[in-house]
């Protein structure tokens, strides 16, 4: 029975990667300080942080897993120096530590992000990077941390995980969904947005892929984890309005959100939340332009349409509507 360790197995993308080696057959180790999303997880879930060094690398030596997933981090955007993110600074030094110290890894995957570059920055390769808040910061040097220390003990690839949406994501994530639910969701009218997404049953299937791809697609390599196909935000939207009977969306004026921003800026000065700010639009509006072909020719076809995809994931909130998990 081959196994696999993966830190951060309690978060959202973790609970869906843990489940999908489960129904493979595959052994489990759960390392994060949280309690699974999933109760029935409990059993292979050992509460360690990964910024404890011996009580990790102790684990990784006595559960001696073919791979491992490295997930554990700091994701809010909140902080304001690197210091506060030495999850993701010091968790990962401690899990290249742990791959060498079990010996066993055939290869470790690392999760950073796609917030290691500023919007509309055109990198040189895959080292260059410019983040915009001490979280990309935090996640610059996890992916340093990890060419430089280590050393040939075991074959690695980095991933940068674009916005990924499914089953088990957290609260803060289900804008889209939720607005549209109600009918609040409103489209810039006149606008094309594509966006490199993911859906959370692609990027599990992608994740298992490359952890046994063949080396010279993967190892050493740096890899966008999103959907083969970028996804229309209108049609897109469009798919989950039908999908929950939901009102028909509203296309607005780009300079009517903009006014109805700033008005949702000044509900945040003071404490209050409001489904549209400058932040959330000028997120809404940016065209990401990343190569998802590396991931494709190293994974190969997706299982998961947007259709499907949608649907599986208004079900699940559906069934899940106390859930409040971030």
């Amino acid at each position: 029975m081959s196994k696999v360790l993966i830190t951060g197995a309690s978060g959202f993308i973790g609970t869906n990667l843990t489940q999908s080696y489960l129904d493979r057959g595959f052994e489990v180790l759960n390392i994060d300080i949280a309690e699974p999303r999933i109760q029935a997880h409990n059993s292979f879930w050992r509460k360690v942080d990964v910024r404890d060094e011996a009580s990790f690398t102790a684990a990784a030596r006595e559960f001696k897993p073919d791979f491992l997933f490295h997930l554990a981090a700091r994701t809010d955007i909140d902080g304001t120096t690197i210091q506060e993110y030495d999850s993701n600074t010091d968790g990962t030094r401690n899990a290249v530590k742990a791959a060498k110290a079990a010996g066993s890894v055939s290869r470790a995957v690392f999760f950073s992000s796609q917030l290691v570059l500023r919007v509309g920055y055109t990198p040189k390769n895959d080292e260059d990077v410019n983040p915009p808040n001490p979280y990309g910061d935090s996640k610059a040097v996890g992916e340093k941390i990890v060419r430089a220390e280590s050393d040939g003990a075991f074959p690695w690839v980095i991933v940068r995980p674009t916005t990924i949406w499914g089953p088990w994501f957290g609260v803060k994530y289900q804008g889209l969904y939720r607005q549209i639910r109600r009918g609040r969701y409103m489209h810039p009218k006149g606008v094309k947005i594509k966006k490199v997404w993911g859906y959370v049953g692609n990027s599990v299937f992608s994740l298992s892929k490359l952890a046994e791809a063949d080396a010279a697609l993967v190892d050493g390599k740096t890899l966008y984890l999103a959907d083969n196909k970028p996804t229309d935000l209108h049609d897109y939207a469009e798919i989950i309005r039908n999908c929950w009977g939901a009102p028909p969306i509203r296309e607005v004026p780009v300079t009517v959100l903009k006014s109805v921003a700033i008005f949702g800026d000044a509900l945040k000065m003071v404490g209050k939340s409001f489904p549209l700010t400058s932040y959330r639009l000028n997120n809404m509006l940016s065209q990401m332009d990343v190569s998802i072909d590396p991931l494709k020719q190293a994974c190969g076809p997706q299982p998961f349409s947007l259709q499907q995809s949608a649907e599986q994931t208004v079900e699940w909130l559906r069934a899940n509507e106390g859930f409040d998990r971030d």
